[in-house]
């Protein structure tokens, strides 16, 4: 019987040596698997970091072109704001309007009260008022709007067929779309100051 107890201890401890051996075997294929995991991890890592860098090295880039284009259309806006002054100096002495047969009132018979001017009261812009009208709008690069190719209006004191009610509709229209860039502004620069 010490024979038998004998060899159930050897085997006991065979069995145990051999899942000692197992649970190593485990442990260590466990351990693989988290060093793989880890350097899966720590390659992506690296990988998503290079993506960031260089999304935030073109964004600086088109950033810097932003601001250089920016600096160069406040340039170009100053010096045609000077060109600008220079040509309402020039046009100083010019006739900017005309009128020609001016309808006088006219009375009422029954209260004597003064009715309202005939809508067309003979007021003409000149091409000269025009020009100077015009010739204050830039855009964004900084150039003018509507340009003249001679740099002044020819016949500065020859009636246009222009009317002061088309320059005034003309004149709401520019405000309307200026106040609707200038609210779009508002909200874009109030959007950028939320995402940082």
């Amino acid at each position: 019987m010490r024979e038998r107890g004998f060899g159930l201890i050897v085997y006991a401890v065979l069995a145990l040596a051999i899942l000692g051996t197992l649970s190593g075997i485990a442990w260590k294929i466990r351990e693989s698997g988290k060093d793989a995991i880890r350097v899966e991890w720590a390659e992506a890592n690296r990988l998503a970091q290079e993506a960031a860098d260089k999304e935030r090295a073109e964004r600086a880039l088109e950033g810097r072109k932003a601001v250089i284009a920016l600096q160069q259309a406040q340039g170009k806006a100053k010096t045609y704001e000077t060109r600008y002054q220079a040509l309402r100096r020039s046009q100083a002495n010019a006739t900017l309007a005309t009128c020609r047969g001016i309808t006088p009132p006219i009375a009422k018979p029954a209260t004597g009260a003064v009715a309202s001017r005939e809508p067309d009261s003979g007021l003409r812009l000149t091409p000269a008022f025009v020009l100077l009208w015009d010739a204050a709008w830039t855009g964004p690069d900084g150039e003018p709007l509507w340009p003249h190719p001679a740099g002044a209006a020819e016949g500065t004191s020859a009636a246009d067929p222009v009317e002061p009610q088309t320059v005034l509709d003309t004149h709401a229209e520019n405000a309307s779309r200026c106040s609707a860039n200038s609210r779009q502004l508002a909200k874009l620069i109030n959007l950028i100051e939320r995402l940082r």
